[in-house]
């Protein structure tokens, strides 16, 4: 059953002033008790959908999640926020706090992608919100806006945001709450940060907490992993897309997952995939990328990849793309 941190809920009553006389009349009608949101970590993902749907129409505000959502700091609590914020620079922080994401919302999923601009991180949400999904698809973008905000010290200006529908009648207030641009009618909603701004070191570095961090989310995880689905496959993707070649191993990322080999292939099976499958999937994506944003040519394409051979890497291409590299530059570019 898909879950999330009862954070959440209990921002949203605080937001809307609500006292522990005045919360149990609201709570009425969603299935959810004073016990379920104020006494527990997280809750049904149904219920939290009844309370915010109630939520919108008693405040008769569609842009409710404006104004909690800008104090919405879910990843600085608990084992999480090691994971992030004392890891050593902004890659690393973020790599952390979207990796073990699930911890706080069972039901979104994040891509990374380093392009040559920058980073792009993108949604995706797993089941229907219904009419709560533009109020917690901007929750989620002031979320990243926010610990990038602590992360800098400052507001966080030369990024870009996109969402993933049209522009509200409320929008005038986006310049208000968002830092930095923003556009609609994306694919995904996403964030964009310049690859300048990624090696910044953390305020908050600290190698204990850091990996201390790491290890305790990696067995929360672990333990939310008979229930969730693709919570490994993320994770590895994340990390092979994340920076460009040469990419990590195996043994790499089973060591920062806080794994053995053994145990991550055998929870990516769990997920229905395999490592050489990702790790090939990542390799092709990396060489549409160059051949698509970079004037390398094939032998250099296949250098930079990792290919001894660049006729290997045609083949390899080939059969991912069905088309060879240089009809693929020309078609696509």
């Amino acid at each position: 059953m898909d879950r999330i941190n009862c954070y959440f809920a209990r921002l949203i009553c605080q937001t809307l002033e609500l006292t522990p006389n005045t919360v149990k009349p609201f709570l009425e009608g969603t299935g959810l008790s004073y016990t379920d949101v104020f006494e527990r970590t997280e809750m049904p993902i149904k219920a939290f959908n009844a309370l915010l749907n109630k939520a919108l129409k008693v405040s008769n505000d569609a842009s409710l999640g404006l104004t909690f959502g800008r104090f919405a700091q879910p990843y600085l609590v608990g084992e999480l926020a090691f994971a992030g914020i004392n890891a050593p620079n902004l890659l690393e922080s973020l790599i952390g706090l979207l990796n073990y994401s699930a911890l706080q919302a069972s039901y979104v999923r994040f891509d990374i992608r380093s392009e040559v601009s920058g980073l792009y991180i993108s949604s995706h949400l797993d089941i229907d919100l219904g009419p709560t999904s533009q109020t917690q698809q901007e929750v989620m973008v002031l979320v990243l806006q926010n610990f990038l905000e602590l992360f800098f010290n400052k507001n966080f200006t030369q990024g870009k945001y996109f969402f993933a529908f049209e522009a509200p009648e409320y929008v005038a207030k986006y310049s208000d709450v968002f830092h930095s641009a923003f556009e609609f009618g994306a694919a995904h909603t996403s964030l964009f940060i310049p690859h300048d701004l990624l090696k910044t070191p953390s305020l908050f570095y600290d190698e204990v907490l850091w990996q201390q961090g790491k290890l305790q989310c990696a067995q929360k995880l672990q333990a939310l992993h008979d229930n969730y689905q693709h919570l490994y496959v993320q994770q590895v993707l994340s990390k092979l897309n994340a920076k460009p070649p040469p990419l990590p191993r195996l043994d790499q990322i089973a060591s920062e997952l806080k794994l053995s080999k053994r145990s991550l292939n055998r929870r990516l099976q769990e997920e229905g995939h395999h490592f050489r499958g990702l790790y090939q999937q990542a390799l092709q994506n990396w060489a549409s990328h160059f051949l698509l944003h970079s004037k390398l040519n094939v032998e250099e394409i296949a250098t930079e990849l990792g290919y001894q051979d660049s006729n290997n890497f045609r083949r390899a291409f080939k059969k991912m793309w069905g088309l060879s590299p240089m009809a693929y530059r020309k078609k696509h570019r």
